[in-house]
């Protein structure tokens, strides 16, 4: 009999007896009463005895319905969602939409019952909500996190049933330059969070008394264990855990403790230590015997997100949904159908950016042209991890005038459209200042920069010779190329376009301390009158940051002396951070796709700051109209030859007149247009949704920093709610809730799936959050409950806090790490290229961290010098390696070689030959012990130190010699099988949609199956 036969019916009842495995992460979840909880940011599938996924759940399909007539654009998302679990379940998904649009509607469909949805108060909302699901009747809530981000809760989905949500937005459609354009955002970028975690200290309850000391002994993996009570404060998310520990306070210990337990909890050190905690539903917690208490509330209020909340982004962990990892998907998938009537002229030039359709007419005009047109999506069942972008013209290309108004209980509404000039060219020609600032962050990683790269360097090829410019880059540092601005000469445009090509992408989207550098006005600018010239700063980049307010916040701050324009890179754009940037810095925005032609784009560029269409706007209207409420109060300038779109409201009929004014190339220019309101117009009821919904911006826009931070002005507030809950729309401060009354749920409180998102189509995982399946070493492995970690700190997406232990991976020790960080090896780009230390050893490939083995990676670099007869060079380096650490036996031996001007050539060689071999074997072993500890979970790293006789470690399942492993790899197909064949697994089973595969490895073979290129994570399957 085979010797591993007995271990394939184990596998096979292994794989029939699991209900669900949790895919994204080859590891029992914790369970109760055999119910699989899903872990944040995995994806929970389904597989068949055989290990084929069956299936993802919960959310199973989105329907995309737009209708467009004339300008208007009314889009309705149906959300699917299903339970196939054996417990009820509570859905939370996180999604986009139009940055632009007004959400005015939300419908709750449970079988043959359908629950319209009611704008309340949010906290109002938020209560209603949780009143009935702790009823067990189903509901549903909806909330704006931001203009273009919600989040959509469905509890109490009963076992087999499927909940349908209708949302429904209408917004207006504005041409540019005879294009006009609609795109319905599906995918959600993971979004970099400045700030430290909020760590505001608990009021302490009667009877507590705080104690000095620490919670957590070091930054630590942590990792959610078994649940208690969740009824109380809800199922925890790592998320929630860090910032939880974050902002409690240490107290004294308690002598008695009656409170139940909510969750247990596991604190792994950089050393291999480990904690083990607990933490109770009155808010106090324990791990090693310190005790701690938090505010229940705080809890509560928390999301759901990979991040938790900082000073600086209070709602971190509510825009920061999971993305699946490469290899999986999250499982649901979209359809989108378009209808285009335009009401008038025929359509012209249709396309589809980014997704394949199918067209079709319907009726035709007396030339021949049809009247409507249809778009559907080609593949029924697209992936949503990018935009749908689609673009058309009009067979006529002027923009009319349109005067809409409608009239309701609530008083009479109006919106103008009104056709610009056409572009002037100026009569002078003024010098400008532009800055190009960059965005370098591990989201850019890829395609993206490259893209942005090219957009800059032809930019600055058409630069003219009177102006100036200068190029900055960020993610966690910011970067200046020159000390200021200088003349575009060929020779200035030359070092620029280097600078340009060495860029690469890596780091957190720190965009502040860029946004200070590149608008504070430069210093030495001429300030004669008439010869300062224009400032113009154009921000390339995604937009994944958490803290949109706060930078259109600072955006504005400087609009009375820069223009700002923003080109969004990517296929997925953060819309509203890069529109608000544009419109607060008086500029354009511009989206480029990772498909587009970038020289179309800078030539729009280029022409936008040359030449505008209409600056310093005014909209006027006649008195005897009595029109009130105008918004925007302020109209932006035009860029391109676009409508111009003003709301406002009325009283009752009135004939009279609307005079536009502005500046063109030519001078000044005007235009008055007649004009009459109606007594009773019941028709266009959406001018009224358009109206409030500019409304709220302009009134939140008085302080969007305060709106980050959570402190609005309460009476500006209360203005917000009365128009979201007079014309039923989503703000900040209102939410969509939808209780269905009549159907009560089974047993007791319902399991939490948070629904993870797709990653942005270019956007790479790997930049963004480290490399797949390092959960087991560094802390990288986001939002697991198996082997789980805090986010990977070096991509800077979950705090921001720059480099930490976790860093630089859990092999170190905490000596190691200690000495890295003393020597200050871990230094953002501005230091690293300005040490040729750094920059000799960065040549000798070893690791992406330039802390890795640094010592011994300078050695090899300054051998390498001395072989080239580059004695002086290499003895600089010697000596300044020496400096930094005067007790390295390899420095010193180099140093003394190169020095010793009595060695006779010979010895000198020999010397250096001999130090430089055992930095080698160093680098050699210390990569291989990396990888090792990266790539396999730290219950099998004992087993790769040869011949293992010991017991099986925790978890870890021991057959005739081999060992049970789940193995995650880059692309599961025929050859990598083959290869894992070969490195000694025996394959007893595979998941190919998820790259799994489960097998028996033998104990001395399980380094060299970690160690394949196609491994990306290696974890024992236990067994049960």
């Amino acid at each position: 009999m085979h010797r591993f036969a007995s271990l394939g019916r184990m596998l096979a009842t292994l794989a029939s007896s699991l209900l669900l495995f949790p895919a994204a992460t080859p590891c029992p979840a914790f369970a109760e009463d055999g119910v699989v909880l899903a872990p944040d940011g995995g994806r929970l599938d389904a597989l068949d005895p055989d290990g084929n996924v069956v299936g993802p759940c919960p959310l199973r399909h989105t329907d995309v319905a737009v209708e467009i007539s004339g300008p208007f654009a009314r889009v309705t998302v149906t959300q699917l969602f299903a339970n196939p679990f054996t417990d009820k379940i509570e859905a939370v998904y996180t999604f986009p939409l139009s940055d632009r649009a007004a959400v005015d509607r939300m419908r709750m469909t449970i079988g043959d019952r359908v629950v319209e949805g009611e704008v309340h108060e949010r906290s109002v909302a938020r209560a209603t909500y949780e009143a009935a699901r702790a009823r067990g009747h189903v509901a549903s809530l909806l909330e704006q996190e931001r203009p273009n981000l919600f989040t959509q809760s469905v509890a109490n989905i009963e076992p087999g049933v499927e909940v349908r949500i209708e949302i429904s937005s209408v917004e207006i459609l504005e041409p540019k330059d005879g294009q006009w354009s609609f795109t319905f955002p599906m995918v959600v970028g993971p979004r970099y969070v400045p700030g430290s975690p909020n760590a505001t200290p608990a009021a302490l309850p009667t009877g507590f008394s705080a104690r000095r000391g620490a919670i957590l002994l070091a930054p630590a993996k942590l990792t959610i264990g078994n649940a208690g009570d969740v009824a109380t404060l809800g199922t925890l998310q790592l998320g929630k855990l860090h910032a939880l520990l974050g902002a409690a306070t240490p107290i004294r210990a308690l002598n008695e403790h009656a409170a139940a337990l909510w969750y247990a909890f596991e604190a792994a050190y950089p050393d291999g230590s480990k904690e083990s905690g607990s933490l109770y539903v009155d808010g106090t917690g324990e791990i090693g015997g310190r005790w701690f208490f938090t505010d229940p509330k705080v809890i509560a209020a928390m999301g759901t997100g990979f991040s938790p909340d900082t000073d600086r982004v209070p709602d971190a962990s509510r825009v920061t949904p999971e993305p699946v990892r490469p290899g999986t998907r999250a499982g649901h998938d979209i359809s989108l159908h378009v209808t285009i009537d335009t009401g008038g002229p025929a359509l012209t030039d249709l396309r589809s950016a980014l997704h394949e359709i199918d067209e079709a007419t319907q009726g035709d005009r007396s030339d021949g042209t049809p009247r409507k047109v249809s778009i559907e999506l080609r593949k029924k069942n697209e992936i949503p991890n990018r935009d749908f972008v689609l673009t058309w013209k009009e067979a006529a290309a002027s923009i009319e005038d349109a005067l809409l108004a409608h009239t309701d209980s609530r008083g009479g509404f109006v919106t103008l459209m009104l056709q610009p000039p056409a572009r002037i060219d100026a009569r002078t020609v003024v010098p400008r200042e532009v800055v190009f600032v960059l965005d370098t962050s591990g989201s850019m990683s890829g395609l993206p920069i490259e893209k942005a790269k090219a957009v800059i360097a032809k930019a600055i090829d058409g630069l003219r010779a009177l102006d100036t410019f200068n190029l900055i880059t960020f993610s966690g540092d910011t970067h200046v190329l020159w000390t200021e601005p200088r003349q575009a000469t060929d020779r200035n445009r030359g070092e620029a376009q280097a600078f340009l090509a060495s860029r690469t992408g890596g780091g957190g989207t720190e965009m502040m301390k860029a946004i200070e550098t590149a608008l504070a006005p430069t210093a030495n600018r001429d300030a004669k009158a008439g010869t300062a010239p224009i400032r113009i700063v154009c921000f390339l980049t995604d937009g994944f940051v958490g803290n949109d307010l706060e930078i259109i916040d600072a955006v504005k701050r400087y609009a009375a002396t820069t223009r700002v324009f923003s080109f969004g890179i990517g296929n997925s754009v953060n819309r509203f951070l890069l529109d608000g940037m544009a419109r607060a810095g008086r500029g354009a925005v511009e989206t480029v796709l990772l498909n587009d032609d970038a020289d179309a784009k800078v030539a729009r560029f280029v022409r936008r700051i040359e030449t505008p269409v209409l600056t310093d706007v005014e909209v006027e209207f006649s008195p005897n109209l009595e029109v009130t409420d105008v918004v925007p109060a302020r109209v932006p300038d035009l860029f391109d030859e676009q409508p111009i779109v003003v709301h406002g409201r009325f009283r009752g009929p009135r004939t009279g007149t609307v005079t536009v004014r502005g500046n063109t190339g030519a001078g000044p220019w005007s235009r008055v247009i007649p004009f009459e309101l109606p007594a009773a117009e019941p028709a266009h009821d959406t001018i009224a949704t358009c109206w409030a919904r500019a409304t709220v911006d302009a009134i939140l826009g008085r302080d969007l920093a305060a709106v980050q931070r959570g402190d609005f002005s309460p009476e500006l507030k209360k203005q917000v709610v009365a128009l979201g809950e007079t014309f039923g729309i989503l703000t900040p401060f209102t939410s969509f809730v939808a209780v269905e009354k009549m159907t009560v749920t089974i047993g007791g409180a319902p399991r939490l799936v948070s629904v993870p998102v797709e990653m942005p189509d270019g956007v790479s995982y790997e930049a963004a959050f480290g490399e797949v399946g390092f959960g087991g070493g560094g802390a990288v492995l986001i939002g697991s409950t198996c082997a789980a970690s805090a986010p990977a700190q070096q991509a800077g997406f979950a705090s921001g806090r720059g480099a930490t232990i976790e860093r630089l991976g859990a092999a170190k020790t905490k000596h190691a790490v200690a000495e890295s960080l003393d020597l200050g090896l871990v230094k953002g780009e501005n230091d690293e290229e300005r040490e040729p230390l750094l920059r000799a050893a960065a040549k000798v490939p070893a690791d992406g961290d330039p802390s890795f083995l640094f010592r011994e990676r300078a050695v090899v670099a300054i051998a390498h010098l001395a072989d080239a007869g580059k004695n002086d060079e290499a003895l600089k380096l010697a000596q300044s390696l020496v400096a930094r650490d005067a007790e390295f036996p390899l420095g010193l031996a180099l140093r003394d070689a190169l020095a010793d001007q009595t060695l006779g050539e010979e010895t000198r060689k020999s010397r250096i030959a001999s130090a430089r071999d055992v930095a080698t074997k160093a680098i050699d072993s210390g990569v291989r012990q990396r990888k090792l500890s990266l790539r396999l979970d730290a219950r099998l790293l004992p087993l790769t130190a040869g011949v293992y006789d010991g017991p099986a470690p925790s978890g870890v399942t021991f057959v005739d010699g081999g060992v049970v492993v789940s193995v995650t790899v880059a692309q599961l197909d025929d050859a990598t099988i083959d290869r894992l064949k070969k490195a000694g697994l025996v394959v007893q089973t595979t998941a190919r949609t998820v790259n799994l595969v489960i097998g028996v490895v033998p104990i001395g073979k399980v380094a060299d199956l970690a160690l394949l290129d196609d491994v990306r994570r290696v974890e024992p399957t236990q067994m049960k």
